[in-house]
């Protein structure tokens, strides 16, 4: 049964080897995003880290200006 809007075959239709590529394309993006993860995950903490040292760098400013002002 194909789709109306498309021109390729729907996977119940597919050849074996079209459904064994599919499987095989699937497995080697599986196999991608797990070696890819801890990376992202790294690179989302590292800029997360980042941000809360940019406030606490500004925090620390506006405390030491509201304190000069109290002087």
């Amino acid at each position: 049964m194909q789709s109306e809007t498309s021109d390729q075959p729907s996977i119940w239709d597919q050849s074996p080897e079209a459904k064994k590529a599919r499987a095989e394309a699937r497995l080697k993006r599986r196999e991608e995003h797990r070696i890819e993860a801890p990376k992202a995950t790294q690179e989302y903490r590292s800029a997360e880290q980042d941000q809360r040292d940019q406030l606490a760098k500004l925090r620390a400013e506006r405390v030491a200006r509201e304190k000069a002002i109290k002087l």
